[in-house]
């Protein structure tokens, strides 16, 4: 807290140990010409290394980019999170994207290694694609099954639907059709979790929107994981635990329940002013149930 009147702090900086040499009253090391107070901590010095006068960001283009530089100077490990949140964000498994906002790095990038042939991006693609001989067609129809599940104490507890899609249909529509099956399964998955009495970590705003991610990894052709982060543009863990604390509940509170596909949109430094969602990761569009794909059946899992 600030006093402009005498410019000086009136609380003491919560750094203060670590510089003794400091009052525990000053701004920016008690060097406000040549450098910054970086998010209210230390100071961060502006003037460039060859000695000439630059901007108040120094090599910088702006603030933000003068704290994404401080910010990456620091030992992560040194961190101690205060929950378990901030230990994924501190580990990187879950990080903030300057263009798409939270994304868990389980649900986007990483390939399942459960040997059920029917859970995965990878196999719910592999059934569509690999349709069966028209004399094995019923209807003119083939069936692909897909579910998505947990598994607590042995137990298998998901969602699992099966479909039937038409036969003969272009690439293009079979995308269509994958990515309603996809939502369609991810969203009542994600309905289940929330019935649970004890459970707050349904409709995350990292959930389905990290989904997509892996969706779009595994089914658009020439899309990798290297490319979608390029599109998204990962912050580093510092970053991202500083929007999350100035978030508070960001992945309890209700109010920041995600219940679509599309990225929830925090205002922060780091956020590009034209937050969107790249046209890369929305080129597929959802087929329509009941024109060449039906739902057959349904089931809630619980099985050992």
């Amino acid at each position: 807290m600030h006093d402009p009147r005498v410019g000086r702090f009136f609380a003491v900086d919560p750094l203060e140990s670590k510089y003794p040499w400091y009052t525990p009253y000053q701004f920016s090391g008690n060097r406000p010409i040549d450098s910054i107070e970086l998010e209210g901590l230390e100071e961060f010095k502006i003037n460039k290394i060859n000695g000439e006068s630059g901007s108040i960001y120094g090599p910088y283009v702006n603030a933000e980019e003068a704290q994404l530089a401080y910010n990456s100077t620091i030992d992560v490990s040194k961190i101690k999170p205060k929950d378990d949140y901030e230990k994924a964000i501190l580990e990187g498994r879950i990080f903030f994207a300057k263009n798409y906002g939270w994304v868990d790095k389980t649900h986007a990038f990483t390939e399942t290694t459960r040997k059920d042939p029917h859970i995965g991006v990878q196999n719910l693609w592999r059934q569509i694609m690999n349709e069966p001989s028209k004399e094995k067609l019923h209807m003119g129809c083939y069936s692909v099954t897909y579910k998505q599940d947990i598994l607590k104490g042995g137990m298998s507890i998901g969602v699992e639907r099966q479909y039937a899609i038409s036969a003969g249909l272009s690439l293009e529509e079979k995308k269509s059709v994958a990515l309603t099956i996809f939502q369609d399964v991810s969203f009542q998955f994600e309905k289940l979790q929330s019935l649970h009495p004890t459970s707050s970590s349904s409709f995350e705003p990292a959930d389905l929107p990290s989904n997509m991610l892996n969706f779009y990894r595994i089914v658009q052709s020439g899309m990798n994981t290297t490319k979608i982060k390029n599109l998204i543009q990962p912050l580093d863990a510092i970053t991202s635990l500083i929007i999350y604390r100035s978030y508070p509940g960001t992945f309890t509170d209700k109010k920041f329940k995600n219940l679509s596909f599309t990225p929830l949109f925090f205002k922060t430094n780091f956020t590009l002013n034209n937050f969107s969602i790249p046209k890369e990761l929305k080129s597929i569009k959802p087929a329509e149930k009941g024109k060449n794909l039906f739902l057959v059946d349904e089931d809630i899992i619980r099985r050992q």
